[in-house]
């Protein structure tokens, strides 16, 4: 294994990767209405502005590496720096750069990123589809590459930390002890987790036993950890003039390259590949895919049940989603009494803890939990669950049927699953309302009707966007192939712009009736207009997408 054709062949598989990404964000500017018909076919052709194109992230991916190591490490000391000042000391001055402070923020980065973010996974490394499908499809050396992928990756890591690290050893007080041995860890689990996997590849031959990896990880770890805080104490080398988590580091990457000289890439490189096997092929091998993964899990956890209510009744396209929701009512009522428990239960404790005097709520306080609200109906709301359930287990076929697709029936089964949507998270909001009034009636602010009204106003309208929103997107947008892998990159981007609207509603300070009136007028009104985008716009955007 050549070092310089290792870096060729990621350079390359790199290239392949952008290129793709290129041509699928034109491919879908294309299939746009107005502007996609004035998009010429020539720009596939286009060698010379693809050549800047791939430059120019090139470039970017340069400059990123050390700026999101310098991040990862700022991230670490906002944590460190609020821990050690702003909870426990209440210091006056919240960011210092005394040595407890910046010791702390190297603790935690060694958590995240050596024992994390390269030991554990390394315990878990699994091939990349697509650099295997480049590798194969221009018939380069797999074998050789993924070997010596994991090093390139794990020196390109190295030498982005390692400007922020020299920096902090030269102008902060950190511990140089603590510093150096941390970002040596960094190379020592990653190793020895690469280590212990190919022990293992040669042991059981594809046989995968990464679950019980964790059985030598996490003491290997604690004793690393101990060893850290006890030689950063003792500054003095211990007997015979060891360092005992250097030496340790020392032996675990001697050992790995022990283990390497009488190990096989080739046996290595097929038993991670036959690992990856089960999640490569088949629905089953979509569990992983989070866009889909509640849907699969809906579909394994059902079961044919004796007592299954009569079919005869239905009849029409109707028919076709009363029968799916009809079959899956068992497996959805379980989720949905996961979730009222879970509001009763921390609704009964906050009733408790108010009526023994542990908390104290006034009026302003229940003012203030209306933004909140947005972010909880976010991680209560059944609407992703059931559009998932719907295209694992019913749009995936019947969309390739064009009766399907026709408008008429796209409407009757939006409305229809609206509606059942609109039951779950209707009951979600009820109940949570209900634990609302209990603890207000037992606080000493008592029950204030006006407050409860605003509260039922944000409830319902927030039961109509969550209940809506998703249904929406997936009619419109429909970004799932039929093997279910997602194709479509603003459904990625929608799916993350309303996780992070609903995370800004907890920076809101308080709720008002305008910040209610608003919502309500928002939430009707995405129905109502949605409503008709989707009778006209989706018998032409709700198909089966290709993987091209």
């Amino acid at each position: 294994m050549k070092i310089s054709v290792v870096l060729r062949d990621y350079i390359f598989v790199q290239k392949i990767a952008r290129v793709k990404k290129l041509n699928g964000i034109y491919d879908f500017l294309q299939k746009l209405p107005l502007i996609g018909k004035h998009l010429p076919n020539r720009f596939y052709n286009a060698i010379a502005l693809k050549t800047v194109w791939n430059g120019v992230l090139l470039g970017l991916q340069l400059i990123w590496r050390p700026f999101s190591a310098a991040l990862t490490l700022g991230i670490c000391y906002l944590g460190a720096t609020l821990l050690d000042n702003g909870l426990f000391n209440h210091s006056a001055s919240l960011f210092s750069k005394n040595t407890a402070t910046l010791d702390l923020t190297i603790g935690f980065w060694f958590i995240l990123s050596p024992v994390l973010a390269h030991g554990l996974t390394s315990l878990f490394r699994s091939i990349d589809k697509q650099s295997s499908e480049t590798m194969t499809a221009f018939r380069l050396d797999r074998f050789s590459f993924f070997a010596g992928q994991s090093y390139l990756d794990l020196a390109l890591t190295m030498v982005s930390y390692l400007p922020s690290f020299i920096l902090l050893a030269i102008f902060t007080p950190v511990s140089s002890t603590l510093l150096w041995n941390s970002y040596g860890a960094l190379l020592a689990l990653s190793l020895a987790g690469e280590g212990r996997e190919r022990l293992v590849a040669q042991k059981y031959h594809g046989h995968n036993q990464s679950y019980l990896e964790l059985l030598w990880f996490v003491p290997l770890v604690i004793l690393m950890i101990a060893f850290l805080i006890f030689q950063d104490y003792q500054q003095a080398p211990l007997l015979l003039g060891t360092y005992p988590v250097t030496g340790l580091m020392v032996l675990l990457i001697l050992g790995y390259f022990g283990v390497r000289k009488h190990t096989s890439n080739t046996t290595y490189i097929t038993y991670l590949i036959e690992s990856d096997q089960p999640e490569t092929t088949g629905v089953e091998n979509e569990k992983d895919n989070k866009y889909l993964a509640e849907g699969l899990t809906l579909q394994k956890e059902l079961k044919l049940a004796p007592d299954q209510p009569s079919m005869t009744a239905l009849n029409g396209n109707q028919s076709i989603n009363q029968l799916l929701f009809k079959r899956y009512r068992p497996v959805l009522r379980k989720g949905f009494l996961i979730r009222l428990e879970l509001i009763s239960i921390i609704g009964i404790g906050l009733t408790i803890a108010e009526a023994l005097g542990v908390v104290h709520t006034t009026s302003a306080d229940f003012i203030k939990t209306i933004p909140a609200l947005f972010f909880l109906m976010y991680l209560a709301s059944y609407g992703k669950n059931i559009v998932q359930m719907c295209f694992v287990n019913c749009d995936r076929a019947m969309l390739y049927y064009p009766f399907y697709r026709e408008s008429h029936v796209i409407r009757a089964g939006l409305f229809y699953r609206f509606g059942q949507v609109l039951r779950y998270n209707g009951a979600i909001s009820g109940l949570t309302w209900l634990m609302l009034v209990l603890v207000m009636r037992v606080s000493n602010s008592g029950l204030s009707w006006p407050i409860l009204r605003l509260l039922a106003l944000v409830l319902v309208s927030l039961t109509l966007l969550f209940s809506f929103h998703e249904l929406f997107v997936y009619y419109l947008l429909q970004p799932f192939t039929g093997d279910m892998h997602v194709v479509n990159p603003i459904y990625k981007v929608v799916s993350g712009i309303l996780y992070w609207i609903s995370y800004l509603n907890l920076r809101i300070a308080t709720g008002t009736y305008r910040y209610a009136l608003i919502l309500a007028l928002v939430a009707f009104a995405y129905v109502v207009i949605g409503a008709v985008i989707i009778s006209r716009r989706a018998p032409q955007t709700f198909r089966i997408k290709s993987n091209s």
